[in-house]
């Protein structure tokens, strides 16, 4: 008794009485056997393992996944007679998570300024400076003959001399102001007699020729939303 007590205080882990450890467990007699002639990955016997087939003893020695496996499962015996202990230190086959890198905060944006592009000139040859003088608006636009596709680079590349700096709203609907349809008849002349049904039947348009003016001719025609 006094033997087994000196073994119980010098080997307290081994005999699984450390703090929150679960007590050992015997095995039934003759459910594991040990296979003797086993020697693992660093050339120890079974009998080296009676008592330390815990992860953290397989961590400590640098066991692969596939020794620790071997000697659990050739020392089963010896592993057998003890609980597993909780892991305390990963495993070879895991990697500890990287802490997650911070996002650079975005730097301060710097003063906005709203001014042309000097050396830009519409399809039609004109600079910024000409559509300042006339205006930036969808009645000049059809009278001067520019498409749709022009008159959005010209608000896009003269914002200054188009009067959109700060808050003032942009113009969105336009003809096709180089178009003419099927008669020769432009959106400025439909815009002035107006896309009536009456206009239509009268100038002997047909009902494809109609809809036509009314999907090229939507300023002048007064279907802007």
């Amino acid at each position: 008794l006094a033997g087994a007590a000196a073994v119980k205080a010098s080997c307290v882990r081994a005999c699984g009485l450390c703090p929150g450890t679960p007590p050992p467990t015997r095995a039934a007699p003759g459910a594991f056997l040990d296979t003797f002639s086993f020697v693992d990955e660093r050339g120890l016997l079974c009998e080296h393992w009676a008592g330390r087939c815990f992860a953290d003893e397989f961590s400590r020695w640098n066991y692969s996944a596939a020794g620790q496996a071997a000697v659990r499962s050739s020392c089963s015996s010896a592993c057998g007679l003890y609980p597993a202990s909780p892991s305390l230190a990963p495993s070879p086959s895991q990697s500890p998570s990287p802490p997650p890198v911070p996002s650079p905060s975005p730097l301060p944006g710097g003063p906005s300024i709203c001014l042309d592009d000097a050396d830009w000139k519409d399809a039609t040859g004109y600079a910024c400076d000409h559509w300042g003088f006339w205006k930036c608006n969808a009645d000049t636009f059809t009278s001067s003959g520019v498409s749709r596709a022009n008159a959005n680079a010209i608000l896009d590349h003269c914002q200054y001399s188009c009067g959109l700096c700060g808050a003032n709203p942009r113009p969105t609907c336009f003809d096709e102001g180089a178009w003419r349809d099927a008669h020769g008849t432009s959106c400025d002349s439909w815009g002035f007699w107006g896309c009536s049904p009456e206009n239509f039947s009268s100038g002997g348009y047909s009902r494809a020729e109609a809809e036509e003016v009314l999907a090229k001719c939507t300023y002048s025609c007064g279907l802007c939303p």
